[in-house]
Order: C-alpha cells, then structure tokens, then sequence
C-alpha cells in the first residue's frame, strides 16, 4: 500500500486546478472572435471564423520523438507530502538502471547527458535527501538550484498530462486448477518472437510480436485465440490458475501477488505480451454503465455480476495479453527495477527518458468511505517522481500512470484516479568544469 500523503491544506494558486479546462491560448483565440461577432455587420461571416480558429488552435501537430517532448520552463512551486525515505528509495533504484548502460545517452528536448553523468546528479541528490542537516525547505532549494526543469509537450497544452494511477494487486489463486480457479496466467511461449521493424529498413512501431506457421509470419495470438481458442494449453506454460475476473484486471496492472492456499506467495511480474493492440474496456463500457462513472472499482462490481460467457465476450474486446514470470522482487518494472509506492512513473519511452526525475502536481480524492469508494472532494497533491515504467494503454507524450502501491486500499485510490496533472522532467544545471559531458 501507498504511503498515505499528507493532505494539503489549500490549493496552491500557481498549482495545476485538476479540472479540465480551456488553455490560455485556445481561450484568448476564442475571446477575440467574440468581440469581433459584436460587428453586426459581420454577424454571419465571423461566428464560422471564430469555429475555424478556434478548432484549428485546438488541434495540436503530433510530434514525432523526444527531441520535442518537452522544453525549460519556470521553476514551479515546489511541494512534496511523501517521506524522504521513498524518495531516497527510487532515487537509489534509478541509478541503477542508469549505471546499466553508462555510455548512452538521455534525451530531454533538446538537451542530452549521458546516462553515468545523470547518475552522478542523482547520486548527490540522494546525499543530500539522506543528510538529517538538511529540511525540506533546503532539499527543495538545493533541487530548485541544481536542476532545471523543462515541461513536457502534453497533450492539450504544454505541461499538462491525463494522469491515472496503478497498484499491486493481491488475488487469491492455486498451482492447479479448480472449479473457482479455472484461469491459468501463462508464462512466455517460446514462439512468441520480437521483430524490430528498424532491423528490416521499415519505420513505424519499434518491435512487432509474431510467430511462425508454415513459413509465414504471422500475429502472434489474441486473448481470444488463447483463452477461448486454448492455443497455449497443454503447453506447460501455467504458473499458476486464478479466477478468469482477477486474470484480466492482472494483466492490466502488469504485475501482482497471488496467495496460494497453503499461506505462500507468488510474486508475479510481467514478462512479455502478444503485441495486439489495447482497447480499454472502460471506454466500451462507459455507456453500459452509466450513469455510473467506469472507474476500476466499479467495473469489476459490473463485470463480476455477469455471466462468465458475458464476461469472457467483455475481456475478447482488448485482444492485447500479458505473459508473466515469477520474480524475487515485487511489481518490477520495465526498467528492471522494482515500483516505488507514489514515486514511480508509467509513461512513454518514446519520447522521455527511463530513469529521469520528474516533478509531478494533480488533483486526487484519497478519502474513503465506509463502502471502500474515493469521495469525491479533490485536494491537490505535488511530488518527486521518476520515470522507471510503461504501460501497454499509456501512449503518447500527454499520458502517465502513477504507482500507488500494493494491496487493496491501493487499488481503491488508484482506480479512482483520472486527472488533469502537470509534470515536468529536471535536467542537471551545467556546471563549467564538465560542460563536455553535456550537449544542447
């Protein structure tokens, strides 16, 4: 579970509201053609004027790689409501990842730094979050002081993200299967096979999933083909079998813990997937639902009230399947480190840096009641964060995924997250003595 947060007092006035709004540009590109529909003369002509600009001003031009993804901006007011120790722990995870591969090289727009020299930034700050002399008024400005922050392209606007959050679950299953237990999680099959398209001359998606029949390549196989055609049965492929219900919502997460009967565990962490696409169910079942709002929470309420035909055609409409593999180390990431609770960042590697510090401020509801929902009264939240995941639904340079931590109460506060966030990577400040070690 999620350390809890301490709960901010007030809305800081320069902080991200959470609510969805307008930018300022798309807003004052509106304002002008009001006043100009106040020419009478002009009121046919100009409201289709006003809809062009302003349509046109919505639509922003996709970029294409991290050279892009973000830009230096005003230091933000910095806050952050979890403990040193959380912090000092995923800090201490990102060097290591970074000191795996020393000699290439992080991206953040137009800035580079190799990956040994970001460890050592990230080195010394973890110095001084362990030093007891230090107060959070001097960790943030020696932070403040010694990095430069660059806001990220978003999606609406610069900055600005679609954030949602993910957790650990803890399910209940067995190593042979049962009338409750019926769903096998699968190890990787040997036949899955990785292309990279770059290997090939072609561009587009860095790697595709396949396998081979008949000299043919061909897709590797759907949820569908697996768990309704068994394609992998009789494989061996079976680490263990949970209930069809606790296997799809596994697989969204990536990772999880399974009970056995017996009091011992499995820590379960992902291992590979099929390369099929991922559809959201939520956004297929929004209209099912309403008015009730398809947070995690409640559409497993929905789901589990169903047919287990009605929920297998349910699961059929996300044909992208995760294999798994038994690990040592809880919720690993696609970093090769393990999830640091409320410090670890899903987002996409196309475009920002594995391993990077981020500053991150959103808007969530962490109160529970006595049903185990999240109320509905928002408070503002603001944290260090580093990026050390991905996520097969989190795509694009305007969406992340915050890890919440493990357990039930985790999954509660982490289903009900959907916020409007700004975030923003930090970049070391460039000291003369190793200016050659940087580039701009």
């Amino acid at each position: 579970q999620a350390e809890a947060p301490e709960i901010a007092q007030k809305v800081h006035p320069t902080s991200f509201s959470g609510e969805p709004e307008m930018s300022t540009n798309y807003a004052n590109r509106l304002r002008g053609c009001m006043l100009l529909c106040d020419d009478s003369s002009m009121k046919f002509a100009i409201p289709i004027l006003c809809i062009f600009i302003f349509l046109s001003g919505c639509m922003r031009k996709a970029i294409e790689g991290p050279e892009q993804a973000m830009r230096p901006a005003v230091t933000p007011h910095l806050h952050d409501q979890l403990d040193r120790d959380s912090l000092a722990l995923a800090l201490e995870r990102s060097v290591s990842y970074l000191r795996r591969s020393p000699d290439s090289e992080l991206v953040f727009g137009e800035k580079r730094i190799l990956r040994a020299d970001y460890a050592r930034s990230l080195e010394a700050l973890l110095h001084q979050v362990r030093s007891p002399a230090n107060t959070k008024s001097s960790l943030l400005n020696y932070i403040g002081n010694n990095f430069e922050f660059m806001e990220i392209y978003g999606d609406k606007d610069w900055g600005e993200l679609f954030l949602t959050a993910y957790f650990e679950p803890v399910i209940r299953g067995s190593l042979g299967r049962s009338e409750e237990f019926s769903q096998p999680l699968y190890r990787a099959p040997i036949d899955l096979l990785r292309l990279n398209l770059s290997d090939f001359g072609l561009e587009g998606e860095r790697e595709l999933r396949a396998r081979v029949n008949d000299d043919q390549v061909l897709p590797y196989f759907s949820r569908e083909e697996i768990d309704v055609g068994g394609r992998l049965a009789s494989r061996g492929l079976e680490i263990c079998w949970v209930t069809p219900l606790d296997a799809f919502f596994l697989q969204i997460q990536g990772s999880g813990v399974v009970l056995l009967n017996d009091g011992s565990e499995l820590l379960i962490n992902y291992a590979d997937k099929n390369g099929h696409p991922y559809r959201a169910i939520g956004a297929l079942l929004k209209e099912r639902m309403a008015p009730i709002k398809p947070t995690m929470q409640n559409l497993r309420e929905y789901i589990s009230a169903l047919s287990a035909a009605e929920q297998q055609a349910i699961f059929n409409q996300n044909p992208s399947y995760v294999f798994f593999v038994v690990g040592k180390s809880n919720a690993l990431t696609a970093s090769g480190v393990p999830a640091t609770a409320g410090r670890t960042i899903a987002i996409d590697r196309k475009f920002f840096p594995k391993g990077a510090l981020a500053f991150l401020d959103f808007n969530h509801a962490v109160e529970s009641n006595a049903e185990g929902r999240v109320s509905a009264n928002l408070v503002n939240f603001s944290r260090f964060v580093l990026d050390q995941d991905v996520g097969g639904a989190i795509k694009g340079p305007g969406r992340a995924d915050l890890f919440w931590g493990r357990g039930p109460e985790a999954g509660v506060a982490a289903g009900a997250l959907q916020s409007r966030a700004r975030l923003y990577y930090l970049f070391p400040v460039i000291r003369e003595k190793n200016l050659h070690n940087y580039s701009e």
